[in-house]
């Protein structure tokens, strides 16, 4: 995974070895006919395929082994019971399965895609495995690859025993005395004793022998393009792989190098080619604990310390938006990986800290230049040196964002040739003479920080990025009056951007606070409509301040900048103000900063300050007609009368029941507030399970992840702290305060509309916050009925909704739900309204589950206290 020669990490060097992650290409094989047949036209047996190319008696048996696959993925079907698809069943192949099928082989990948660390690898595994090493070998080249699951396909190992390994950098290669010679048989072998003497008089007999050798020739492309270089280059292979046919040959190149009709394409030697896909996410994860495994085996941490920390890595990458693509890029994930084990197992800094330092190392990589004569520098030979080159690219970043960074989705811009020497022209000292085309080559060629897409168009490695840098010149140049006017002109654009120049400025606090001031320079008019742009810079701010955790730090001079911030997030939930996904990210906030809307939170006396909503006495329709989508649980659809009742017009926020733990709830003071089973369910805790990532716990979102037994024992604790008659509803009472009275499907009428809910066509994927989708309310103005968490109700289960008891006697001497609960122990209990993660179909009003009453998960909540007959 990492080039042994840029795997300088505050850890120590790792060894390649220790993490090395196999590799994919985009080549996949592919099993049609799982019965045996004759050959296909594509030239696999049994009805296989692939596009992969190479030699046929290695291709045969991984069709053969593929086939097995499919075979034993059908009968374990039939045995679950899995109803077939006509899916063809299909695996990607392995880089390694890739140059043993192939005795010359071009492997083609991005910059930072693994192919040097792959040749690497394979060279250090054959010659461990003569020397006989025990740290690299045969058995470490043919370990099992990860794949998306714990049992997934086998891979076809390395059949070639262990020739001799050459690695050879082109780049190098061009630059010695062999290449000036004339090309020939015997170039490439002149050039190896130059640069291994100890090869001289054994490497004709070596290359002779009948296990011949492996060549892997990195970088054809990171060579001087001048036509006869190229051509030389070209001629020197030529001849080596004529001169040498038992030697198998691999050649890495980026791809826009090496597409139909380009110059540096090796025709007629017999060059098959295959392209490195991306990382997975199990090779990801499985490269992050390999790391920290290493370290803990050179007791850099603990076992269980690095355990936690891969974990953690893992997890948010897995969870943040801006990672997980980087992730897929074997260099980018290095970057991280090391990243976070140097700084103690965290992304120090947040993202922004992340950048900062990945722009470092991959210009770090720009300075190692090889060749520099003895004493000389990499100033005195490009003519700039790496804080001139970062201002350039910076001042690139800002101009191609602005002109071209609203094409291409989230593709970094392209960046012409004459873009960027322009660029690098005005910041670079007047009185230097540059070689412009040293320059070029070795940003194209050795950073990192510019991927050159052809040799005359570069982009950088992810449009991030592409929005840091830019985000750095802003920051240098009028700040924050420059970030005002692109914002006003394109708040879309600018959003990444804004938020990254906060996380650089966070430390000096009169730049934050001066940004704060310019993206929000006044609170929400009265009278304020869903289109006011106030409501985006709001949103940004509110962003810039969860980048930076400015809120756990405000002076009292700035408190006012952070109220107007606080109203205008607190309007956009009222009010319906910019999409669901942003109305949900800038509800997060203000969990953070504290929501002041009625309902949500603590009134002064520390109850929870909850909104009631009168539900009038009459008959509704419950349950569902005989409808397609309607389930055998849910019918008949019957009348139901119900006396008049108030419900809370939200779910039970996180603060309102931290009240009832705060008040020892879970203590022998409050022992009548629990059913006898719940008590005994209890035992020793103190309170709910809170393991849950940050964002299940903020103030104004549902509290979940607590069983019935404690959302009943915090109804009746309620009741008996506040004097009203509150319990968890009936489920009659809860689908009456969802549908109304007219039999709705959903709480706003009859079709469905994924703006109005917290559900999973939204794609939000976790609870938001409390009445944050204001035009889902029912009719009597209850809010979140439809999705976001699913609500425990007291109703045992059962099958025939229409037995149900639809309201309880309350004139009992024990508050009637505990009486009815302790009668019934153990029994399932309804819960209504869907959650996050749930479909359409489950967010009807007359939808129906159950769960244990001991069952908590991070979907569900409940929405009483229920004030009865007010």
């Amino acid at each position: 995974m990492r080039d042994p020669a840029n795997c300088s990490s505050a850890q120590n060097d790792i060894p390649l070895a220790a993490v090395y992650t196999a590799l994919d290409v985009k080549a996949e094989i592919q099993a049609d006919d799982l019965e045996p047949t004759e050959k296909s036209n594509l030239g696999g047996p049994h009805g296989s395929r692939t596009t992969l190319g190479g030699e046929m008696w290695y291709l045969e048996r991984l069709f053969e082994r593929v086939l097995r696959e499919a075979q034993e993925a059908k009968r374990e079907k039939e045995q679950q019971s899995i109803p077939e698809t006509d899916a063809a069943y299909s695996r990607r192949c392995t880089a390694i399965e890739a140059a043993a099928a192939a005795p010359r082989l071009v492997l083609l990948g991005a910059a930072g895609s693994g192919k040097s660390s792959f040749g690497h690898h394979l060279a250090l595994c054959l010659a461990g495995e003569t020397l006989g090493r025990n740290e690299a070998n045969l058995e470490h080249l043919n370990g099992s690859p990860p794949t998306d699951s714990d049992e997934g396909p086998d891979w076809l190992a390395w059949p070639h025993g262990a020739p001799l390994p050459v690695f050879v950098e082109l780049r190098k290669l061009v630059r010695s005395p062999a290449f000036d010679a004339e090309p020939g048989p015997g170039t490439l072998l002149e050039y190896l004793k130059t640069e291994h003497p100890q090869l001289a008089e054994v490497a004709n007999q070596l290359f002779a022998e009948p296990r011949g050798a492996l060549v892997i020739l990195d970088g054809l492309d990171e060579t001087p393009s001048a036509p006869a270089s190229r051509e030389r280059l070209k001629d020197m292979i030529a001849g080596f792989v004529h001169s040498h046919p038992q030697c198998r040959v691999i050649v890495t190149s980026r791809p826009y190098a090496y597409t139909d009709g380009s110059p540096w394409r090796l025709e007629g030697l017999g060059f098959e080619e295959a392209s490195l896909a991306e990382l997975t996410s199990s090779q990801a994860k499985k490269f992050i604990f390999g790391w920290y495994r290493h370290l803990a085996e050179r007791r850099q941490v603990d076992a269980e310390q690095a355990e936690q920390r891969s974990a953690d890595l893992w997890r948010e990458i897995e969870s943040t938006r801006y990672l997980k693509p980087m992730a897929q890029l074997p260099l980018m994930l290095t970057m991280m990986t090391d990243l976070h084990a140097s700084s103690g197992g965290r992304l120090r800094g947040g993202r922004a800290g992340l950048y900062k330092r990945s722009v470092e190392l991959l210009l770090d990589r720009w300075n190692e230049v090889r060749d520099i004569p003895e004493g000389g520098t990499v100033a005195e030979q490009l003519g700039m040196d790496v804080d001139e080159l970062q201002r350039a690219l910076e001042r690139l970043a800002f101009d191609v964002h602005r002109e071209r960074g609203a094409q291409g989705g989230d593709q970094p811009a392209e960046i012409t040739d004459t873009e960027l020497w322009k660029a690098l022209d005005r910041e670079r000292s007047s009185d230097r003479i540059v070689d412009e085309r040293r320059v070029m080559d070795y940003l194209h060629q050795r950073s990192g920080i510019l991927l050159g897409e052809s040799p005359s168009v570069y982009r950088f490695p992810h449009r991030s990025y592409q929005e840091y840098l830019a985000a750095s010149y802003l920051i240098r140049t009028n700040f924050p009056g420059l970030m005002n006017e692109e914002v006003t002109r394109d708040p879309d654009l600018w959003r990444e951007v804004v938020l990254l120049a906060a996380g650089q400025v966070a430390e000096i606090p009169l730049m934050v606070w001066s940004l704060m001031a310019m993206l929000v320079p006044e609170s929400p008019p009265q009278n304020v409509t869903q289109d006011d742009p106030g409501f985006v810079r709001a949103l940004f701010a509110a962003l810039a301040i969860q980048e930076t955790s400015l809120w756990r730090r405000v002076p009292t001079g700035e408190r006012r900048k952070l109220d107007r911030i606080r109203r205008w997030l607190e309007t956009s939930l009222q009010i319906g103000a910019l999409s669901p996904m942003d109305r949900a990210a800038g509800g997060r906030v203000l969990g953070m900063l504290g929501d002041q809307r009625p309902g949500v939170g603590l009134r002064e006396d520390g109850l929870p300050d909850l909104d009631w909503v009168q539900i009038p006495a009459g008959s509704f329709l419950m349950g569902s007609a005989d409808t397609a989508d309607a389930y055998p649980d849910e019918k008949p659809q019957h009348e139901v009368e119900l006396t008049a009742y108030q419900i809370s017009r939200y779910p039970v926020t996180h603060i309102q029941f931290a009240a009832f733990v705060e008040d020892n709830g879970y203590s022998l003071r409050w022992r009548d507030c629990w059913t006898e089973e719940g008590w005994e369910w209890k035992g020793d805790r103190v309170g709910p399970n809170d393991k849950m990532e940050p964002a299940f716990l903020l103030n104004n979102h549902p509290r979940v992840n607590v069983t019935w037994f404690e959302a009943s024992a915090f109804c009746q604790w309620l009741a008996r702290r506040s004097g009203l008659e509150t319990r968890l509803p009936t489920e009659a009472e809860w689908e009456k305060a969802s549908r109304g009275t007219g039999g709705n499907i959903y709480p706003w009428g009859n079709d469905f509309d994924a703006s109005r809910c917290n559900s999973l066509e939204g794609g939000i994927g976790k609870p938001s916050a409390v009445g944050a989708f204001p035009t889902g309310v029912s009719p009597d103005g209850v809010m979140d009925m439809s999705g976001n968490v699913w609500e425990w109700t007291h109703s045992p289960w059962t099958k025939d909704h229409s037995a149900q008891k639809a309201d309880l006697d309350s004139d009992a001497v024990e508050p009637a739900d505990l009486a009815e609960a302790n009668a019934t122990p153990g029994a399932m209990r309804v819960i209504r309204g869907g959650g996050y993660w749930d479909e359409a179909q489950n967010a009807r009003s007359a939808y129906r589950n159950s769960d244990g009453p001991d069952w908590a998960v991070r979907s569900q909540g409940f929405r009483p206290p229920r004030a009865l007959r007010a």
